[in-house]
């Protein structure tokens, strides 16, 4: 498959598998994956994570239904103004640096 014919979106792969977002007949946006991809007419089938695949549907490349996933982290943030370690009675300040 030659990608160099496919347009550019930044943040998308067109190969299978690429994890994308893409919006819904309600224009919702939900995670999805690229299951298959018609070169020819530049188009993507989108399947929806967790749908049944007849809701899997033909996307144009180009097309504002689709647009890079959105990485959520379930990391906390860490401390802003310090960290404290109650247990030893220690406050650091944060300066930008390492704790």
């Amino acid at each position: 498959m030659n990608n160099s014919k496919f347009p550019v979106r930044p943040g998308i792969s067109w190969k299978k598998g690429e994890r994308v977002e893409a919006m819904d007949f309600m224009n919702k946006w939900y995670p999805a994956k690229i299951v298959d991809i018609e070169e020819d007419e530049q188009s993507v089938m989108i399947h929806f994570d967790g749908w049944n695949s007849r809701y899997d549907e033909w996307v144009p490349m180009t097309s504002e239904k689709l647009r890079p996933r959105v990485r959520y982290s379930s990391r906390k943030d860490k401390p802003r103004h310090g960290v404290c370690h109650h247990n030893m009675g220690v406050c650091h300040q944060n300066r930008g640096g390492g704790v």
